[in-house]
């Protein structure tokens, strides 16, 4: 990892940063950073200890735990953040000579300034405030949750990992939920989810979207220049993962780091208003266990002649062409934004072909993307069941498939990622 200029970190911290320090600056430059949200968790000390019993590496680890409620959290979210303070200074002793514990307690912030998004910021801007006041080198900042555990190779593969990609400003790291501790209708529900997270981003690259990534909080990893030149991690309440990926993809590519593993955990939860524990949630308390829809892989096939189109455009490319060569559907929606006004101007600022996808996909990014996924699921291709999304797409891909049993398609989706 390279020295940057390190101006930028104090910048970042001077504009952006919503809190001073919270830790004792160090003599030492953490190479890597974890940073762990902590909300009412019971588990807290699994994962903890899961990083601690990681293969022993050269580099500096710092892990920053930031145990957060707001002012009107529940009494019993309260008195858990309480106990896993003193529990977390304890086991903080335990950990081995090459990673430090560090922690941060955002107790009785007010409703508005508190939710995940703010902790994991906090976090965040602390691990770029440390390296700020040490070396000022272009480190590493890991997202992880306090339910998840990890394979013992975590640390030393993202260390790899970002060595063997020089060119990327971050990553996203595989995961699997364990559903061999779940039994019943919460193992077909976590099956059922996972899978559709898998399809929906399958789907994507398959359409050739640069933003086709995993957007779950606990497998995001980024530059410390990245994360500055973005300005910092979102602060919503919920899918501050997803908008975050959004804005460093414009800085640059990602690559999927699939030599380690996270395991998320899958429980039920309602604390964030979407993601993994409502959806669980909502389907054990609403579909009377029928199947889970996802978006209708014509969606997919439709993206796929905006990627068709561009390979077969030669730079500067013609507007009228162009529009007539994507799916229809596809052209009115970019009316409706008034591409018009924009494509000429990528036309002409941009350097070369490249430059112009560039442009083109820092306008149509992954927001848009999904925004028209959700139109064509409104008026032209209703949700569909996981299990055929998932056969339909495997056949458009040209993989053939054994089983449309959910858990058998889950498995053949998981290995074509370990093997991206």
């Amino acid at each position: 990892m390279g020295v940057w200029d390190r101006r930028n970190l104090s910048k970042y911290l001077k504009k952006q940063a919503r809190f001073d320090a919270f830790t004792q600056p160090s003599n030492r430059s953490a190479d890597l950073t974890v940073v762990i949200p902590c909300y009412g968790e019971e588990a807290i000390s699994d994962t903890l200890l899961s990083l601690f019993d990681n293969e022993q590496i050269d580099n500096h680890v710092e892990i920053i735990v930031v145990i957060n409620h707001g002012e009107n959290s529940d009494k019993s979210v309260k008195e858990l953040n309480y106990k896993s303070l003193i529990e977390l200074k304890k086991i903080a002793k335990e950990a081995p000579n090459w990673c430090q514990l560090l922690l941060i307690d955002l107790f009785d912030l007010p409703e508005k300034a508190s939710g995940v998004g703010v902790a994991r910021k906090t976090g965040m801007d602390e691990a770029v405030r440390r390296l700020d006041e040490s070396s000022g080198s272009d480190g590493i900042i890991v997202c992880l949750d306090a339910d998840c555990t990890v394979e013992r190779n975590y640390f030393k593969s993202i260390i790899n990992g970002f060595n063997n990609h020089p060119g990327f400003v971050g990553a996203t790291l595989h995961f699997e939920h364990p559903l061999e501790t779940l039994y019943g209708a919460h193992r077909q529900a976590m099956a059922q989810y996972e899978l559709y997270l898998r399809v929906h981003c399958h789907g994507l690259r398959w359409a050739g979207m640069p933003f086709g990534h995993y957007a779950v909080g606990s497998t995001i990893a980024c530059r410390v220049s990245a994360y500055c030149q973005a300005q910092g991690m979102s602060r919503k309440k919920a899918g501050e993962d997803f908008y975050f990926i959004q804005k460093i993809l414009q800085l640059g590519d990602l690559f999927y780091l699939n030599t380690t593993t996270v395991y998320p955990s899958a429980r039920l939860s309602t604390r964030t208003p979407f993601g993994t524990g409502p959806a669980l949630q909502q389907w054990l308390s609403e579909s009377a266990y029928e199947p889970m829809h996802s978006y209708d892989s014509r969606c997919y096939a439709s993206l796929a002649t905006l990627k068709k189109t561009l390979d077969d455009s030669v730079y500067p490319i013609d507007f009228d062409v162009f529009m007539k060569n994507i799916d229809l559907s596809l052209a009115d929606f970019f009316k409706q934004r008034g591409i018009s006004c924009h494509f000429d101007r990528f036309n002409r600022e941009s350097k070369n072909y490249e430059d112009f996808l560039k442009r083109l996909f820092t306008w149509f990014n992954g927001f848009q993307g999904l925004k028209y996924i959700h139109t064509l699921t409104r008026m032209q291709y209703p949700k569909q069941a996981i299990g055929t999304v998932a056969c339909r797409l495997l056949a458009e891909m040209e993989k053939s498939y054994q089983s449309c049993e959910i858990e058998a398609l889950l498995e053949q989706f998981r290995s074509l990622d370990r093997l991206r």
